[in-house]
């Protein structure tokens, strides 16, 4: 919380601020126990900035018996409706699109959490375009077992986190040599992706997260969902999270619903989040 407070202090210098609203960092996510932890949700947060911080969006959401994820489909709904299927691919992939007038939304894999730890392990941040990715071959037995996984069975609302990749993923992908395991994990997620859209309505795509740059991986999924994917400009591809994760806040400061059952599987939509004055 204070680191992220001193980076606000930085990013908001000089510049007109009615509220901000922090997404914060997930640690532990098992929503069935009724568990969601973020770091980055203290009062601190709010010291100094002379307006409030809206934080914590997801616990609430949990302590009602819903999955607290995923939440930027209202936002999609509001802010992103010209696009019938809004698809961001992040440390997981997720996707958001109206079915029989309300929101369906989910996680439908695992995408960068799984991708960029075998990038690294090859030298790498992360796979540049995707290119280490295309020039290794998937292990056609561990893909199999991969999308073989309980989870694809499950219907939405459903989310997914770092405990379930390391219950079931990582057993398959850790024997393989890193090359190969990338290229596995490359193809899992287009599939996973394709797999999951053949739920959602016809028309394009919009795709972003960090994912979107990933030029193999949009590739497969193209190939694989037979969509047209739609990737908009720099700016908003890198941060149209953080521009829902606004709207939400906004909602919450305006006391309305910035949460849906139709989405996380609770028994009612929410206005949720944790509100900080700056008490200094």
């Amino acid at each position: 919380s204070q680191w992220l407070n001193e980076q606000l202090q930085d990013f908001t210098a000089g510049t007109a601020v009615d509220a901000i609203a922090s997404h914060g960092h997930t640690v532990a996510h098992e929503p069935a126990k009724g568990i969601t932890v973020q770091i980055g949700n203290n009062p601190s947060l709010a010291k100094g900035l002379g307006v409030p911080v809206v934080c914590d969006f997801r616990i609430a959401d949990v302590a009602r018996g819903g999955q607290g994820a995923p939440l930027v489909p209202v936002a999609d709904a509001a802010l992103y409706g010209q696009y019938p299927i809004c698809l961001n691919l992040g440390g997981f992939s997720n996707a958001s699109w109206d079915h029989e007038g309300q929101r369906r939304a989910g996680d439908l894999g695992p995408a960068n959490f799984i991708l960029n730890p075998y990038a690294q392990a090859l030298g790498h941040s992360y796979d540049p375009s995707g290119e280490l990715a295309r020039s290794g071959k998937a292990d056609t037995d561990a893909l199999a077992a991969l999308c073989a996984l309980p989870y694809y069975q499950q219907p939405f609302p459903k989310s997914l986190a770092r405990e379930w990749v390391e219950a079931q993923v990582d057993r398959i992908l850790t024997p393989l040599d890193h090359k190969t395991a990338l290229a596995t994990a490359t193809e899992h997620c287009a599939w996973a992706v394709a797999e999951g859209l053949r739920q959602a309505p016809s028309g394009k795509v919009l795709v972003t997260g960090g994912g979107a740059k990933n030029t193999f991986l949009i590739e497969r999924i193209a190939a694989l969902s037979g969509r047209s994917l739609q990737i908009p400009d720099p700016t908003e591809l890198d941060f149209k999270e953080a521009i829902c994760f606004a709207f939400l806040g906004l909602l919450r400061l305006r006391g309305e619903k910035n949460v849906w059952a139709s989405v996380t599987g609770g028994p009612v939509d929410g206005c949720d989040g944790t509100v900080f004055e700056d008490l200094t």
